[in-house]
């Protein structure tokens, strides 16, 4: 009986902190979107289908050279061989993958900055990103509020 009872009452907290939050959240009140949050806004999503289309560029690369890594495994005779080709592919994929997290480090700051300047609060959120046969974290802009 007092397992039921204690089951219920932690129940109805649950509900009540669940459904005040929202209740208190409401209450909140927002900037208008002037034309120039919007602009801004804009701009966050141009950085981010910039971005977007770098990590694409760099995935068709690493598919290029990881096909190009396996043709030629396929063939080695000798596990250094392979070695030295898997080695090779790494060091190649590595470079790739490292260059575009400089890139869209820089893509980032400087709309991150932007947004800033135009009263746009934002964040960086990293992305799990597949290139070929390993995944990396790129980051994006994600807008919290204005």
């Amino acid at each position: 009986m007092f397992k039921k009872s204690l089951v219920a009452v932690l129940f109805s907290l649950i509900m009540a902190m669940v459904l005040g939050t929202s209740a208190f959240a409401a209450g909140s009140v927002e900037k208008e979107e002037t034309p120039a949050i919007t602009a801004a806004i804009d701009a966050i999503h141009q950085v981010n289908m910039d971005i977007e289309a770098e990590i694409k560029l760099v995935q068709d690369q690493s598919d290029v050279l990881f096909a190009a890594y396996e043709k030629a495994a396929a063939t080695a005779d000798h596990v250094s061989e392979k070695n030295k080709l898997y080695s090779s592919y790494n060091k190649e994929v590595n470079a790739l993958i490292n260059e575009l997290k400089a890139t869209t480090r820089e893509m980032t700051k400087t709309g991150m900055k932007n947004a800033r300047e135009a009263g746009i609060n934002t964040r960086p959120e990293l992305v799990r990103v597949e290139f070929a046969d390993r995944f990396a974290m790129i980051d994006p802009i994600v807008v919290i509020a204005w």
